[in-house]
């Protein structure tokens, strides 16, 4: 795994990314994407229209990267502290952030096209490369 100080921050999209060197070449990087895994709530799956954000935001993501929830003494604090962050990020007074205990940085080739699945709240990612296409 890399280490987190290789981490630098890219704006993209209008969302701030959290971007790393993905080899020694220098030119290849790798973007965070958050992924709630566990079943029970998904985390960008069910606020599809604050998706974007929280995907990729560099805030959010340096908070999991920094707060792992299972290293936390207290759930409720943590709880309290990333709902804060994210409804400060989103400007809405309410966003729905069941799943955040089981959130975990995915890190992806940059460009990399994927869609965001999930089932009983369970995410998970697919890319193009995932995929056999069917040519007629």
């Amino acid at each position: 795994m890399k280490e987190s100080a290789s981490i630098t921050v890219e704006n993209s999209d209008g969302v701030p990314k959290v971007r790393r060197e993905a080899g020694d070449d220098g030119e290849s990087f790798e973007v965070a994407v958050l992924i709630s895994q566990g079943f029970g709530a998904g985390w960008s799956t069910w606020n599809r229209e604050h998706s974007a954000i929280l995907l990729f935001h560099k805030d959010i993501v340096e908070f999991i990267l920094e707060n792992p929830a299972e290293t936390c003494v207290d759930a409720q604090v943590w709880d309290e502290k990333l709902e804060s962050l994210v409804m400060e990020l989103i400007g809405d007074d309410y966003v729905y952030t069941g799943g955040a205990e089981q959130l975990e940085v995915i890190w992806l080739p940059e460009g990399t096209p994927f869609i965001v699945t999930e089932y009983d709240g369970a995410e998970g990612l697919r890319t193009l490369a995932n995929y056999e296409w069917n040519r007629a």
